[in-house]
């Protein structure tokens, strides 16, 4: 089940992928570009091929980040295991959402994440992470 804060920022996502909104600051989500979350560079770089034709939602349950710093360290912490503990090139999502509708940018809109076998070209992998908690 989708939360209402979700619904939103996941049609404003949806909407701008296709180019179909002009987005201004009342209404975008703050995505949060890889410097800001202090990265790792990429080990390799597969672009994405334009248009994609799926979104796949990914839940990952991941320690629950209640601040900013937290977060970031969330996300961070997670492409770290991936480089290095799965030897992957980069984090497997192209976008991750923490508990507080922050976006993170993680391959981005033009690099193909890793996220779902089969099906990383032509999609986007967008992660929620946290403990699945809301509202509770």
């Amino acid at each position: 089940m989708l939360f209402p804060r979700y619904t939103k920022l996941l049609l404003l996502v949806c909407l701008f992928v296709f180019d179909k909104i002009e987005c201004n600051h009342d209404h975008c989500p703050i995505i949060l570009s890889r410097r800001q979350w202090r990265a790792e560079g990429a080990t390799q770089v597969f672009y994405q091929i334009i248009p994609i034709d799926k979104i796949i939602l990914i839940w990952h349950d991941s320690d629950t980040c209640r601040v900013s710093f937290e977060c970031r360290k969330v996300v961070k912490n997670l492409q770290l295991d991936h480089i290095y503990k799965f030897m992957m090139p980069d984090i497997a999502f192209n976008f991750l959402i923490d508990d507080n509708g922050f976006v993170y940018e993680g391959t981005g809109w033009y690099r193909r994440g890793f996220h779902t076998t089969g099906h990383n070209r032509n999609s986007l992998g967008i992660s929620f992470i946290g403990s699945n908690n809301f509202g509770k």
